[in-house]
């Protein structure tokens, strides 16, 4: 996530759709697999071959062949046509909501090479390759086993998901369960000469996980862009749980033209530690006041709390609000995403005499955060555009509720946690089960 001011793009010339990221950005997933953008994962935006086969690193295809498959350039074509594709759901739903999606702000970063980025483009959707921000996922290397996580992400998931009631738990992953013991393009060759052929042209490099900080092949991948010399062009942002923090990479971070932090918390202690179970709130607190106030020592320009909004926590964002706005240098307002998957804990089942509790508690947040200086605006509107979510129901929320109430049951047995003692308005609701 980006500073950003969502003034500079022309929306009226460019279309409602038009999304710079498939002309300049890679993003490589847990598996391995080329996708269009991490914000659209959730909706199959798997990049495909002529043979409608997802494409792998270990396929060991060019940039080119990447990005200029006959999926991508359909998928500029749609664009450019103003249609958002299947996988741009989650922005499309975004706008709609009032919020500012990550198309918006990626238009903005980039809106002085729309122009020729489009012009250069031609009738079939084929572009000349310029990679200019990466984003590697590197497998399902994690500490945390996070309730709405799942084994493509952590190798901690695969336990329980063989423990827990199949009714409960998605059938594709159950399916492929033992794919997710391993991680073996991760030991390929095939992937560093990847990144190597992609750093002469990248500003912008992001890992997300499982947990980067975690991952020796993120340093790795940090030191050859040091031993090739692009250190020093290349700002580096992660998706990052912060139970990790060492003076290896603090110190290589020294040698970097910037770093920008996503802290994932999804509340403030106890209940951050019931949703991201092992994680311990005493680390994460320490670590995010010590970057705070020395994160100019190592090149860090921002830190952004990123919160998914789940039905763990859409009753207690205010006590985050709060604990944010004693830092300094951490942005006040945290990055709210919305959680859609898996469904049983979307905050769209929220019960009905809670969604009107959850709205007078971010209404109290909005009127109080809207007179505070430096607050950026994108997050101010991605708070109005959670409020506005809770008016969206699941045709089956009462099935689905159900699930919620036994999935969380069943997980908080193996892992010795209570949702009543984090989520105690849930208690009516769960003794009508």
């Amino acid at each position: 996530m980006w500073s950003v001011n969502i003034t500079r793009f022309d929306k009226e010339k460019f279309g409602k759709a038009f999304c710079v990221l498939p002309w300049v950005h890679s993003f490589i997933n847990l598996g391995g697999e080329h996708q269009v953008c991490c914000t659209g994962e959730e909706f199959d935006n798997y990049i495909l071959d002529d043979n409608n086969k997802r494409m792998n690193v270990l396929d060991n295809k060019s940039v080119d062949d990447v990005m200029n498959s006959q999926y991508m350039k359909d998928f500029r074509l749609k664009l450019l046509a103003g249609e958002f594709p299947n996988a741009c759901t989650r922005c499309a739903v975004t706008e709609e909501s009032e919020g500012i999606s990550r198309r918006c702000i990626e238009n903005d970063e980039y809106s002085g090479l729309i122009d020729d980025l489009v012009q250069d483009t031609k009738d079939d959707g084929e572009i000349t390759p310029r990679v200019v921000h990466s984003d590697y996922r590197l497998g399902n290397i994690c500490n945390l086993q996070c309730r709405m996580c799942n084994p493509v992400a952590t190798r901690k998931w695969i336990k329980d998901y063989r423990i827990l009631s199949d009714d409960i738990l998605p059938e594709d992953f159950l399916e492929n369960i033992d794919n997710y013991k391993t991680n073996s393009w991760l030991d390929s060759s095939i992937l560093l000469d990847d990144f190597r052929d992609k750093l002469p042209t990248m500003t912008r490099l992001h890992f997300g996980g499982g947990e980067p900080l975690y991952n020796p092949k993120m340093l790795e991948m940090l030191q050859i862009c040091i031993e090739m010399g692009y250190a020093q062009q290349v700002t580096i942002s992660y998706n990052t749980n912060l139970t990790i923090l060492n003076d290896k990479i603090l110190d290589i971070w020294k040698q970097f033209k910037s770093i920008k932090l996503l802290v994932s918390i999804d509340g403030f202690g106890e209940l951050n530690d019931y949703i991201r179970s092992p994680s311990k709130w005493k680390i994460i607190d320490e670590n995010l006041k010590y970057l705070d106030v020395h994160h100019a020592d190592y090149n860090i320009d921002e830190i952004i709390v990123s919160t998914t909004v789940q039905m763990n926590n859409i009753l207690h964002l205010d006590k985050l609000f709060n604990y944010l706005g004693d830092f300094n240098f951490v942005e006040k307002c945290p990055n709210l995403i919305a959680l859609y998957f898996p469904q049983q804990l979307s905050f769209f089942i929220l019960p009905k005499p809670l969604v009107y509790v959850a709205k007078l508690k971010i209404d109290s947040i909005l009127e109080r955060i809207k007179t505070q200086e430096g607050i950026q605006e994108f997050m101010i509107q991605n708070l109005r555009q959670i409020r506005n979510s809770l008016n969206v129901r699941q045709s089956d929320d009462a099935h689905l509720l159900q699930k919620f109430f036994k999935f969380s049951r069943e997980y908080d047995e193996i892992h010795g946690l209570d949702m009543l003692k984090v989520n105690p308005e849930f208690e009516k609701f769960v003794s009508q089960e």
